[in-house]
């Protein structure tokens, strides 16, 4: 939470923004790298001979000296002061990439301010024309800003963006790294939890975070509608490709087919990929299913289902009907409430298999949080992930689908 904006509550039409939120807000904006040139804070944690990696999380460090202390409070504090001095005086540096990076960030930081709403809002009463715009975190897209457009929420084809795929897969590793610390192991399989909304406002970082876990990257000049991808060599990768379940809800599934091909893509060819068990537990993960799901399902959907790691609920359907379960005390056990909520998330989206239900295939049981130990488990789930995103403004979701 110390690196973390506190979010600002609800927006009010056309509301000014104060002056101190705007460059506490090109401030933050500039920690990030982006395709136009790296962060500044990177810029000056490099001028001091410092790796900002090693700053922002100083336990993966592989150097033997320690982090300095202070450094990054430092740092931010040096960015602030040159971002009020271009704010008040248009005073930039003379040296790139720091004078590009400062003077974007005000400029999104001016475009944060809401000038075109009242004025857009009427005219669209008068039945005016208002430009439409791309909605989403300004944060990550400043090419949001400025507010009081005729925003859309999203473009599939943009996820994930190249940007989102490389703060996915930093998002893994310092995970995967994290978890090697405490445990002195790579865990086996992941799972994961891809909202439509926060997809939406990332462009797909959680999209970018289980290619990681595959060790899968997309190449980003092909055709938008259909990405390619590549895996990435396990040299380069430097560990094991880890398997990941991912959970979906109905608005991913209808705003994001695409995305789901690309991941459903993505996990056959790493399960071809002729590679050993010990260094692929994707790989390992298939042959386990296939062995225990032949003879029990078709042999042309034999190959599709064993790879198939996308569960969420039935076409047409948003929720699991857990809520009003409760509400109404309809219910005896927590075992019943269990049963409704895994019932309603155990269908398979996969190649050409559109919310199939596939929780009782006898011996692996299908569940979107883990694999059931109670019909023969094959796969053991050993890390959850669960994301939202609240950078500037919104609110927290609840980490279920009701």
């Amino acid at each position: 939470m110390k690196r973390s904006i506190i979010p600002k509550g609800l927006h009010i039409l056309g509301e000014d923004i104060a002056e101190k939120d705007c460059i506490a807000f090109a401030t933050f904006f500039l920690r990030y790298d982006r395709q136009d040139g790296p962060s500044l804070h990177r810029v000056l944690a490099e001028s001091r001979g410092l790796d900002y990696e090693d700053l922002v999380c100083p336990g993966r460090s592989k150097n033997t000296h320690p982090v300095p202390h202070q450094a990054l409070e430092q740092i931010e504090r040096q960015a602030a002061e040159m971002v009020t001095l271009a704010w008040e005086s248009g005073v930039l540096p003379e040296e790139e990439p720091a004078r590009t990076a400062i003077k974007n960030a005000v400029a999104a930081a001016r475009n944060l301010r809401g000038n075109l709403e009242w004025d857009n809002f009427f005219h669209g009463l008068s039945g005016g024309y208002i430009e439409p715009a791309l909605g989403g975190d300004p944060l990550r897209n400043p090419e949001i800003l400025p507010t009081g457009r005729n925003s859309f929420q999203f473009d599939p084809r943009l996820v994930p963006s190249e940007e989102a795929c490389k703060r996915g897969m930093q998002i893994a590793e310092n995970t995967l790294s994290h978890y090697k610390t405490l445990h002195d192991e790579y865990p086996d399989t992941t799972a994961v939890i891809l909202w439509g909304f926060e997809t939406t406002k990332t462009r797909g970082e959680t999209v970018g975070q289980i290619l990681g876990y595959l060790g899968v990257r997309v190449v980003h000049n092909s055709n938008p509608y259909h990405k390619k991808i590549e895996p990435i060599p396990l040299p380069e990768l430097g560990r094991p490709r880890i398997d990941c379940l991912v959970q979906i809800c109905g608005f991913f599934r209808d705003m994001y087919p695409n995305v789901m091909d690309l991941l459903n893509r993505s996990f056959q060819l790493v399960s071809q990929l002729p590679e050993t068990e010990e260094k692929n537990h994707v790989r390992r993960n298939t042959l386990s299913l296939k062995t225990a799901l032949a003879g029990q399902v078709a042999g042309h959907l034999l190959d599709r289902i064993s790879t198939g790691r996308i569960f969420g609920p039935r076409a047409g359907e948003y929720g699991t009907r857990t809520t009003s379960l409760i509400e109404t005390g309809a219910w005896k056990t927590e075992e019943e409430i269990s049963e409704l909520f895994t019932g309603s998330m155990s269908h398979l989206y996969a190649d050409n298999i559109h919310g199939e239900r596939h929780l009782e295939i006898s011996g692996a049981a299908w569940l979107p949080w883990m694999w059931s130990a109670r019909s023969g488990t094959v796969m053991s789930m050993k890390l959850w992930i669960w994301t939202t995103i609240t950078n500037f403004s919104g609110d927290l979701q609840e980490p279920w689908n009701r």
